[in-house]
């Protein structure tokens, strides 16, 4: 039997989180406002991504200032958002923070 480690199971915790996230934002838009389920979801999505959800934020307000609104419905302005800060969340979790972190253990062990 496969053996996974503690990483993978992290991944997929995160993963769950940010579909059902997703899901829920989709599902009571009318609510983001409101302080309902879409409220918190979309919030959790912001936890789940931080600090790497300020791209989404930067490019949300690039396309503002250029008066440039690609997207008529709220679902397909949610999914590209949502599309932005899944890869910048899973590039800093488990791509960036992982290769820092033995970064930081190797230069550690070579000093001692």
């Amino acid at each position: 039997m496969k053996r996974f480690s503690a990483m993978t199971y992290a991944k997929a915790a995160w993963l769950v989180c940010m579909v059902t996230a997703l899901v829920v934002v989709l599902t009571f838009p009318p609510l983001l406002c409101a302080g309902g389920a879409g409220y918190w979801a979309a919030m959790a999505i912001f936890a789940l991504t931080f600090p790497a959800n300020f791209v989404n934020f930067i490019i949300a307000g690039i396309f503002e200032w250029l008066d440039f609104h690609p997207f008529e419905n709220f679902g397909s302005q949610m999914m590209v958002s949502w599309t932005i800060v899944f890869i910048a969340g899973w590039w800093q979790w488990f791509v960036a923070v992982p290769w820092l972190w033995h970064k930081w253990k190797a230069r550690k062990a070579q000093r001692v």
